[in-house]
């Protein structure tokens, strides 16, 4: 099955070298859109009487922003954000669909955080906080970002969250894959679809001995991170909890 995939830089990736070869790649349907030119970079899909335009905002700076656009008002990141939307030609007799590398958030409302995110609420990994308003022109917002799957301000603006567990903070989270569907009367249908791990993340407390008593060992293959409560100082704790989970 022919499948077209699109990409965005972050900002831990490398945008040159995530670029290079970005021309060969287009030929086989691989989209990728990492360094920021300007304009905001389209690809348009029709299938029956339904034509999606799917834009590419790869992680920029404001400084990044001004180069481009010297006139307008850029103050702080949001701005530049809008500014190239503003900037953007987008056809609203189509659905359109944006890709987007930056924190988000609510009226009054900072996504869950997790992995190795700032605690932060201004700012995460260096990118500062833009309200999801910014995107009102869009069906349907797809996030990078932030390791929690949510959706901010509206159910359309969706950070789909990491594919694995990075972090304990990440262990009460539900991963997840939005699977979407655009139609031409109904809009945008999510449909989450569940991610089964081959090891889940888990935190468990208590005595050495509960512990790894066999009435309360499960999952033995699973990723743990144990507190153990024992006031007795326990001779080699890792390696005993490693006989019962690796």
């Amino acid at each position: 099955m022919k499948v077209n995939v699109l990409m965005i830089s972050g900002n831990h990736d490398s945008d040159d070298r995530l670029n290079y070869g970005s021309t060969l790649f287009s030929s086989n349907r691989i989209y990728i859109s990492a360094v920021f030119d300007g304009k905001m970079h389209m690809r348009s899909f029709s299938e029956k009487e339904v034509t999606v335009d799917i834009y590419m905002l790869p992680f920029v700076k404001a400084s990044q922003v001004r180069h481009f656009y010297p006139d307008a008002k850029i103050e702080d990141y949001e701005d530049a954000v809008r500014v190239i939307i503003e900037n953007t030609a987008i056809d609203k007799t189509h659905r359109n669909i944006l890709i987007a590398h930056q924190f988000v958030a609510g009226k009054g409302e900072v996504p869950a955080l997790g992995g190795s995110e700032s605690v932060g609420a201004q700012s995460v990994g260096m990118i500062e906080r833009i309200g999801y308003d910014c995107f009102a022109d869009f069906d349907y917002v797809a996030l990078g970002h932030i390791h929690s799957p949510q959706s901010v301000g509206r159910d359309e603006v969706r950070y789909s969250g990491s594919p694995l567990k990075y972090s304990l903070s990440e262990v009460n989270n539900e991963k997840s894959v939005p699977l979407i569907t655009v139609t031409d009367d109904e809009g945008v249908r999510i449909e989450l679809v569940p991610l089964k791990h081959l090891r889940d993340l888990r935190r468990i407390r208590g005595r050495l001995n509960d512990i790894i008593d066999k009435r309360n060992v499960r999952d033995t293959e699973d990723f743990v991170y144990a507190v153990l409560t024992d006031e007795d100082i326990i001779d080699d704790a890792m390696g005993v909890l490693q006989q019962v989970y690796p």
